[in-house]
């Protein structure tokens, strides 16, 4: 079965989600691997993030992932799981104050 320009325009969904900025900037390497590995890993064990996946919490959690391994040098900077739900909560507050402006 063929599938026409316009039905594969149709599938495609965008969603735009802010950066979660780190605190310090120490080793930027393998942020986008840790990225697209936590972002994975929700869409694989959607529990990860409470089922959320539909609200965006897959890409929250892999933004808050990779914000943090730039904090550290090589294997120090990934986080554990609590640190990155920490940083989650950050993200989610920053922005409910910023929508709240």
């Amino acid at each position: 079965m063929q599938v026409s320009a316009r039905d594969q325009a149709a599938a495609l969904e965008l969603r735009h989600y802010p950066a979660i900025p780190s605190h310090v900037t120490v080793d930027p390497t393998g942020a986008g691997d840790v990225f697209l590995a936590a972002l994975a890993a929700a869409r694989i064990e959607p529990r990860l993030v409470g089922g959320r996946i539909g609200q965006g919490f897959d890409l929250l959690l892999a933004a808050a992932a990779a914000s943090l391994v730039l904090e550290g040098p090589g294997m120090l900077g990934v986080p554990l799981r609590e640190v990155v739900r920490q940083r989650m909560t950050e993200a989610r507050q920053r922005r409910s104050a910023v929508a709240g402006t």
